[in-house]
């Protein structure tokens, strides 16, 4: 058994960060209680008890409060970690910060990879009209994948954000559109014309690309 020190002592003194803690299994939460109320604890493999003296920062997307209620979480362990609550709202209430947070995760990618893209204002459009249910995880995903696919600048087609929610399963499409170039997306195609009401024409404007090349390829889709 290895005798590498786990968190709790590594953490001695400082801070322990704990993210989901909703998400905690119910041994676990007793384990927790049993740190933050005399802090002490018995290390994976041993019988020695260790003490560690650390402040917790936790983090959850979840309503512990409801969670107390129905018997999901521990009252006496959520008594001992709220002490102070920091409310993050989620993208979609963050307004132009939206953008702003794009813009960082974009300078993020470009110092990991010595790249000096940036982000195109179609994008940001499209990023602004997006609700982001999965919040920060899911613009970063998308922007990642957004960024090997673009050249110097990360546009609105590069960026494969898809809308999950039972009445709209489409694809965003800026209102000045986008140019899809020669690549056949289905998905491109349906959300455009569910934009334009199914007027064919101006689905094919703005995919960027002429009105009988747009028929062309819905009918090899047979659509």
């Amino acid at each position: 058994m290895s005798d590498k020190p786990g968190h709790f002592k590594l953490a001695d003194g400082g801070t322990l960060f704990l993210d989901e803690i909703a998400d905690l299994p119910q041994f676990m939460q007793v384990k927790l209680l049993r740190v933050l109320k005399d802090g002490s604890f018995t290390p994976v493999g041993d019988v020695k008890e260790g003490r560690s003296d650390v402040r917790i920062i936790s983090a959850t997307n979840k309503d512990l409060r409801k969670q107390v209620q129905d018997g999901s979480f521990r009252e006496d362990l959520f008594y001992r970690i709220v002490r102070m609550e920091i409310t993050l709202p989620p993208l979609r209430d963050r307004g132009n910060d939206i953008v702003r947070i794009a813009q960082h995760i974009v300078a993020q990618l470009n110092q990991k990879y010595g790249q000096r893209k940036v982000l195109d204002q179609s994008a940001a459009d499209m990023i602004m009209k997006h609700h982001w249910p999965g919040n920060v995880r899911e613009l970063k995903s998308a922007l990642e994948t957004a960024f090997v696919l673009a050249e110097d600048r990360i546009r609105a087609e590069n960026l494969n954000i898809i809308d999950l929610r039972p009445e709209t399963r489409d694809i965003l499409i800026p209102d000045e559109g986008i140019d899809l170039g020669n690549e056949v997306l289905p998905r491109y195609y349906e959300a455009a014309l569910k934009k334009t009401g199914g007027n064919r024409a101006q689905a094919a404007r703005l995919l960027g690309m002429a009105p009988h090349t747009f028929r062309a390829r819905l009918k090899k889709l047979g659509k």
